[in-house]
């Protein structure tokens, strides 16, 4: 498994698959290709995200949002509500994974309501947007 599966602080994804292909000896695209083909799922990161919530704020209710057919598309992965206020955490892989309009514009709404949205890679960054929801 890659460091991927590790908090990067301040991570460049440009910086990381040049640093990977000069490494390995490849092509930036086949470095990304190569990384991607390597890191975990996104549910890997969902995972350990919400355990770390839950270490973090056991008072706090964590929910993983699962997508059906019924489903709004561009809902936040993870739904937080600590203290009187709602965190929605969207989930990305480090490498190769693009925030889509609908899901910013559901973040944006989130924002107009009151609330704190975010996209998150790994649990110190989710950690950290609970905090910042209490200063708003």
């Amino acid at each position: 498994m890659l460091i991927l599966s590790r908090y990067i602080e301040n991570f460049d994804e440009a910086e990381f698959i040049s640093d990977y292909a000069k490494k390995h000896k490849v092509t930036k695209t086949e470095a990304r290709k190569r990384i991607i083909s390597e890191e975990p799922k996104e549910k890997y990161y969902q995972e350990h995200i919400i355990k770390a919530i839950r270490r973090e704020f056991p008072e706090a209710l964590v929910i993983k949002l699962t997508l059906s057919m019924y489903s709004q598309a561009g809902i936040p992965d993870i739904m937080v509500i600590h203290n009187g206020r709602y965190v929605g955490i969207e989930v990305k892989r480090p490498i190769g994974s693009r925030v889509s309009e609908l899901q910013r514009r559901c973040m944006d709404a989130i924002h107009k309501a009151g609330g704190t949205a975010g996209v998150c890679r790994w649990p110190e960054e989710a950690i950290a947007l609970i905090h910042s929801s209490e200063e708003r």
